[in-house]
């Protein structure tokens, strides 16, 4: 699977500009000129990434105070165990909007009662996502699609309606530019796959390296069948059930249904991707995390029950809860049809994808 974990982050200029080869360029220009292996300065590049992230989200909980239905849903197959759960899937670009966006959540927090209402130009964030997106794009385009969280999370914290939509709207706009351009004017072929893994190659790099992203720019199969509607309609409602539960608890009363329909009004433009890719897990997984994300940083709720009650009530709670956090996982993606057991009549099939024993 290195193709795919390490490959998609060595992708570069060696045959001109591509899409998503900034971080791959940078890697190929410090070991031509610096002596450092691309995979030291990959291994480097998702170890600050993953240290942005963690502390930037821990730091998040300890400033909202979580408590353990929080902690449950942080333990739960969309959030951090997704990772766990299928190492192959786990450090790949998303990280880069992960660590990108938790810190803009984090520093959001702590900067909003000091935000005046001066000029858009004039705010911090507005030159934070001005930078920061179209950089991200340069990485991977299809992050382009989870943009529309940012916005969410503004909107979520009560923010001024217009000066936000303006904060946000130009970097978008640029944005969109950049994905037009990358998607359409340089998307790569074969061709460019192969000068890549030449160049990598001469970097005494294993050729498995090339098996994965970097060929995929010459095309790539895929197969979506029943198995992905039935599978993943499964796992969407496992995952959204709760965290509609935890926006209900953690929201005033009066923002819920507002921020409920917000929620999956933006998770619209996600859509493509389950279109044009495979990786349906995935992306059920990021939108998880960025709603989490923006729930969590903009809960009114300081102490959220686990349960109310107590006795017969209380213990069934904790027994859903426990069943819950450990008996099914979320795949990133789903074998073609042939290479599935699974009997199309047969609902327990389908179930048995999602456990993780």
């Amino acid at each position: 699977m290195q193709g795919w974990l390490t490959g998609d982050w060595l992708i570069n200029y060696s045959n001109g500009f591509i899409r998503r080869g900034l971080l791959g360029e940078l890697a190929d220009y410090l070991y031509r000129n610096h002596a450092i292996s691309h995979i030291s300065t990959i291994f480097f590049i998702k170890l600050f990434l993953y240290a942005i992230y963690c502390v930037a989200f821990l730091c998040l909980c300890i400033r909202k105070k979580i408590g353990l239905f929080e902690i449950m849903l942080i333990l739960s197959a969309w959030a951090f165990f997704f990772d766990l759960n299928y190492p192959t899937a786990s450090g790949r670009k998303e990280l880069i909007l992960f660590s990108a966006f938790t810190l803009y959540a984090l520093i959001k927090t702590f900067s909003r009662k000091q935000e005046s209402a001066s000029v858009f130009f004039k705010q911090w964030d507005f030159w934070y996502l001005l930078i920061l997106l179209p950089l991200i794009l340069l990485t991977h385009e299809g992050l382009f699609f989870f943009y529309q969280y940012f916005l969410l999370f503004a909107l979520m914290g009560k923010e001024d309606i217009r000066n936000t939509v303006i904060k946000f709207f130009i970097p978008y706009s640029i944005s969109l530019a950049i994905f037009i351009l990358v998607s359409v004017g340089y998307p790569g072929d074969s061709n460019d796959a192969n000068v890549i893994c030449q160049t990598l190659l001469n970097a005494n790099l294993n050729e498995s390296i090339c098996n994965g992203a970097i060929m995929a720019l010459g095309g790539f199969e895929y197969e979506i069948h029943t198995a992905y509607f039935i599978a993943y309609s499964i796992i969407f409602t496992l995952t959204f059930s709760a965290l509609m539960l935890y926006a209900y608890k953690a929201l005033d009363r009066r923002e819920y249904n507002r921020c409920t329909v917000a929620i999956f009004v933006f998770m619209l433009p996600t859509i493509p991707l389950y279109v044009f890719a495979s990786d349906w897990g995935r992306w059920i997984h990021i939108a998880a995390m960025l709603t989490f994300i923006c729930i969590l940083s903009n809960k009114t709720h300081e102490k959220i029950s686990f349960y109310e009650g107590k006795g017969i009530y209380g213990l069934l709670v904790v027994v859903i809860s426990v069943i819950y956090v450990t008996t099914w996982k979320i795949p990133h993606w789903l074998p073609n049809r042939r290479e599935l057991v699974i009997d199309s009549n047969n609902i327990v099939d389908y179930l048995l994808l999602l456990n993780p024993f």
